[in-house]
C-alpha cells in the first residue's frame, strides 16, 4: 500500500468519526521524516484517543504498524512511517499551526 493509500483510509477514517478540519500535507520530496502528514481536530481529549485508536485499528487490518503512538492531553502522534497522524484539540492545534509551518497542502 503506498503512502498516498494509507492517507487516504486515515482521512475517511477520521471523517467518518467526526473529527474536524481534516488537512493532508505533502512532504514527499520536501521532507525525509515523512511523505503525508494528516492533521485534525478532534473535540475533546477521548474524542482524539478514539480517533487515533480507530485509525491503528484500520491499518492493522492491512498489517500496517504503527511505529511510534505519542500521547499528551491535548495532542496526539501515531508515526507510520511514511505517514503521520496528527490530532489536536482546538487550542493546540492553532498553536503549534503545522499547515502554516510546513506551507505545501495539496
Amino acid at each position: 500500500m503506498t503512502a498516498y493509500e494509507k492517507s487516504e483510509i486515515i482521512m475517511s477514517i477520521l471523517e467518518d468519526k467526526k473529527a474536524q478540519d481534516i488537512k493532508l500535507i505533502n512532504l514527499d520530496g520536501v521532507s525525509i521524516i515523512a511523505d503525508y502528514l494528516v492533521i485534525a481536530t478532534g473535540m475533546n481529549k477521548k474524542h482524539i484517543e478514539q480517533l487515533g485508536y480507530y485509525c491503528e485499528e484500520e491499518l492493522e487490518k492491512s498489517d500496517i504498524k504503527k511505529l511510534r503512538h505519542q500521547k499528551s492531553e491535548d495532542w496526539l502522534l501515531i508515526d507510520f512511517g511514511d505517514v503521520i497522524i496528527h490530532i489536536f484539540d482546538q487550542e493546540t492545534r492553532a498553536k503549534y499551526n503545522l499547515e502554516d509551518l510546513w506551507d505545501v497542502k495539496i
